[in-house]
């Protein structure tokens, strides 16, 4: 996040195994002689590939519950300066939802309607073909300003991309 004007691309091995042959785990994409199953790791890696950015902005997400720093919580906020969005990635790796603030004074004119994607499951969660309920990203709309709070889902990652243009942000 930190170095996405350098860093270009991501790798994840293992990339595909047989669920009936798995010798390593956990795997990126599971499949059998019938039907492909992307696992949680899988949606992680679309909403970040599909939300990378080129500058980082610091400060910009303070958790306001945080116990240790870097225990749990983690947050990012980059510009991609190709479309002009600012994208806010924040991560929740514990067992209770995070109120955040959010402060995007430094950013500029932004819209004030932003995208949602949620992904949430609880830890073991597994998309496989016998799991009947998959864990997938949800998506909405969200409404955004100079300064917000947010409040992060237990378990989960949260993207919030916010289109360059639109009306200046309230003061």
């Amino acid at each position: 996040e930190r170095k996405g004007d350098v860093v270009k691309m991501a790798s994840y091995a293992p990339l595909l195994a047989n669920q009936n042959h798995v010798s390593w785990n956990p795997d990126l994409i599971y499949f059998t002689n019938t039907e492909v199953t992307p696992t949680v790791n899988y949606y992680v890696q679309q909403l970040f590939s599909a939300n990378a950015g080129d500058t980082y902005y610091s400060g910009i997400v303070k958790f306001l519950n945080q116990a240790k720093p870097d225990s749990v919580l983690a947050a990012s906020c980059v510009k991609d300066s190709k479309t002009g969005d600012v994208i806010i990635k924040i991560v929740n790796a514990g067992n209770t939802a995070s109120q955040t603030k959010i402060n995007l004074a430094a950013i500029g004119k932004i819209s004030l309607k932003a995208t949602l994607a949620v992904l949430t499951g609880k830890p073991g969660d597994k998309n496989t073909a016998q799991h009947a309920q998959q864990v997938l990203p949800a998506n909405s709309e969200l409404l955004v300003n100079k300064y917000f709070n947010y409040n992060a889902p237990a378990y989960s990652l949260s993207v919030i991309r916010i289109p360059s243009g639109g009306r200046k942000m309230n003061e």
